[in-house]
C-alpha cells in the first residue's frame, strides 16, 4: 500500500476519517499537491534535503498538531 492508498483508506474509515493526515513527500509537483488535498489530506509538506532539515520539519509538524490545534475528542485544558 502506498501513501495515497493509506490516505484514501484512512479517510474512508468512519473511525479514522477525522484523524489529521500530513503528507510528507519529496514531490513538489502541483498535481500531487492537488491530488492530496482532493483526497482530504490536512497538510502537504515537502521534505527538506538532509536529516537535520527533516528533523526540524517533523518537530514543527508535531508542535502544530499536538500543541496548537484542537482536535475532536480532546478535553479542554
Amino acid at each position: 500500500m502506498d501513501g495515497r492508498e493509506v490516505l484514501a483508506a484512512t479517510k474512508a474509515d468512519p473511525v479514522l476519517r477525522r484523524t489529521p493526515v500530513v503528507v510528507l513527500t519529496s514531490s513538489q509537483e502541483e498535481s500531487d499537491l492537488l491530488r492530496a488535498y482532493d483526497e482530504d489530506a490536512n497538510a502537504y509538506v515537502v521534505e527538506p534535503i538532509g536529516l537535520e532539515g527533516l528533523a526540524e520539519v517533523v518537530k514543527a509538524i508535531d508542535a502544530f498538531w499536538f500543541s496548537v490545534v484542537r482536535l475532536p475528542g480532546q478535553a479542554d485544558d
